[in-house]
């Protein structure tokens, strides 16, 4: 007989003598999604299995039924009776439409981002399904968890969904080790959501004798707590996502810390770089930046994990923010109303997010004709809310001043032209920067821009 074969017969043997068979339980909902910004989780009971799940028995399929008029918003997730969570699928299929008998397994051939909407058929899931299948005892509470990572748009609701087990079923995901440091993110639980930030724990494995990291090593190059969320204005619809956090004290208080060699501070960004699949566009133009004089986002790859789940790797990313070690610029309060004091500084960012106190450029930019959105200006430092009406009457002023003189037919006059408004020598650096670096944000989005206080003569 075919050894092969033989196996096989072995392994339904052995299983038929220990009473196990497949088996799917289903859970009907029928309730909408929330699309405020809240999470919710849906329970399922399961029972009658045997108390422990591996890859003799275990979690093979997952299948639902849900609609959504803006599929990528949804982040959905399963959550084991033991905590083990694992990620079926977030931001895929763009604007499409529901998914509609939808099975995820981990042997299905193409994962399911692959693919647009309706989501009908079998597809791989994102995360890993066989992580579950640890050991753990299965008879109890599963939960799948629902996410909109878009507040206040579209709306979903869930009808039904249904877990199946059966032999030969996936095990966990195995990882090798890396020479890169490894970030860890656990929530307890939670969802890291778009906003507010939540509390988590964040622990960075990184050897320095040339040793492999790996996420089971328990001594930590740092360990802490942190506040975390999703970072971005289009990345929470990515299926990879960014995470912005602030590292905190025992006290809950910001703490300035060094991660991975960087200069110390308290605000940090996981970069995920999903659309550059060299990973490195990013890095590349800063360091560009960098060597030309310029101060730009220092950065350090690290692979990372968010609760257990491999998530991959990351660019450990410095946020722009005024600070010593970063945008090194005078300090603005409130009450800097007059004469130099009022002139600076200011970081104001190219974007179109809707913040507080934003306002729309009068002219469009390059890039109107491909994604329809006029340049915004939003406060950076300060934020709006902390600053003073002379100063945001200000700072508006001066760039639409800069902006208008551009249109201007004595714009390259050297006195009353573009020069009065900007320093032409970091200008041309950064217009170098994004020409050669290709950057399709260039000059409408993702753009940081800063204003220094004036020093007069007098002063």
């Amino acid at each position: 007989m075919n050894p092969t074969i033989q196996n096989v017969l072995i392994s339904l043997f052995l299983l038929a003598q220990l009473g196990l068979r497949a088996q799917t339980f289903t859970s009907t909902v029928e309730q909408p999604v929330p699309d405020d910004g809240t999470p919710i989780a849906f329970n399922m009971a399961v029972s009658g299995l045997p108390d422990v799940i591996n890859t003799n028995f275990g979690l093979v399929q997952v299948c639902l039924n849900m609609d959504h008029t803006w599929d990528s918003d949804m982040d959905v997730r399963l959550i084991a009776p033991d905590g083990t969570t694992f990620l079926l699928f977030a931001g895929v299929g763009g604007d499409g439409d529901n998914w509609e008998n939808c099975c995820l397994r981990d042997d299905a051939p193409e994962f399911i981002f692959n693919f647009g909407a309706p989501f009908n058929g079998v597809f791989r899931p994102m995360g890993s399904m066989g992580n579950v299948n640890n050991g753990q005892n299965p008879n109890g509470i599963w939960q799948i968890l629902l996410y909109d990572t878009y507040a206040f748009a579209d709306v979903g609701y869930m009808k039904d969904w249904s877990l199946s087990f059966d032999a030969g079923a996936p095990g966990p995901f195995v990882f090798p080790g890396s020479n890169l440091p490894i970030v860890k993110i656990s929530t307890g639980g939670q969802t890291i959501q778009n906003e507010p930030k939540i509390l988590a724990d964040l622990q960075i494995i990184n050897h320095s004798n040339g040793q492999l990291n790996s996420p089971t090593d328990s001594v930590y190059e740092y360990a802490g707590k942190i506040a975390v969320e999703l970072q971005g204005f289009t990345g929470p619809w990515y299926p990879k996502k960014n995470y912005d956090f602030d590292l905190l004290d025992s006290a809950g208080l910001e703490v300035d810390t060094s991660l991975l060699g960087l200069p110390a501070e308290n605000d940090w960004i996981l970069k995920a770089e999903y659309l550059d699949p060299t990973l490195m566009s990013n890095a590349v133009a800063y360091e560009f930046a960098r060597r030309m004089g310029r101060y730009a986002p220092r950065t350090m790859y690290c692979e990372v994990f968010v609760d257990g789940d491999y998530q991959g790797v990351f660019n450990l990313t410095e946020k722009v923010k005024r600070s010593k070690n970063r945008v090194d610029i005078a300090k603005l309060t409130a009450q800097d109303t007059l004469g130099d004091e009022l002139t600076g500084g200011y970081i104001i960012e190219m974007n179109h997010n809707g913040a507080p106190g934003a306002w729309d450029s009068q002219y469009l930019p390059i890039n109107f004709a491909t994604n329809g959105l006029p340049v915004q200006y939003k406060f950076v430092y300060p934020k709006s809310a902390e600053m003073h009406p002379v100063q945001v009457e200000y700072i508006h002023a001066f760039v639409d001043s800069f902006e208008h003189s551009l249109h201007e037919p004595n714009f390259a006059d050297p006195v009353f032209g573009y020069r009065k408004w900007i320093d032409e020598s970091s200008f041309l650096d950064f217009m170098f920067v994004n020409e050669f670096s290709t950057n399709y944000d260039s000059y409408g989005r993702s753009t940081f821009c800063t204003k220094k206080k004036t020093q007069t003569a007098a002063s």
